[in-house]
Parts: C-alpha cells; structure tokens; sequence
C-alpha cells in the first residue's frame, strides 16, 4: 500500500510540473507571437506583395 501511495505523489507531482510547464509554453508562445508582430509592423508595406493578398 505504502508503494502504491508514494507512485501516486510522483504521478500528482509530474502532473502539476507538466500542467506548470504548460503554461509556461503558453507565456512563451505568446511573446514570441508578441514579438514577431511587432517585427511586421516595423517591415515597410512591399506593394508587390501587398498585391498578391486577396
């Protein structure tokens, strides 16, 4: 019994890193898509390719 309760804290311990690493990846995601947005923003509008979009 004392095997079976000390697997389920590492299982409760692996999911509550794994749902922390998720969030973090989220954070992550969100700054990069943040900064590439930013980087667009600052590229001059090329009417050749501003032609190509329907």
């Amino acid at each position: 019994m004392r095997h079976i309760a000390e697997l389920e804290r590492k299982v409760q311990t692996l999911q509550t890193e794994a749902t922390t690493l998720s969030a973090q990846l989220t954070l992550l995601q969100q700054s990069e898509l943040q900064s590439l947005s930013l980087q667009l923003l600052r590229v001059p509008a090329c009417p050749a390719i501003l032609a190509t979009l329907p």
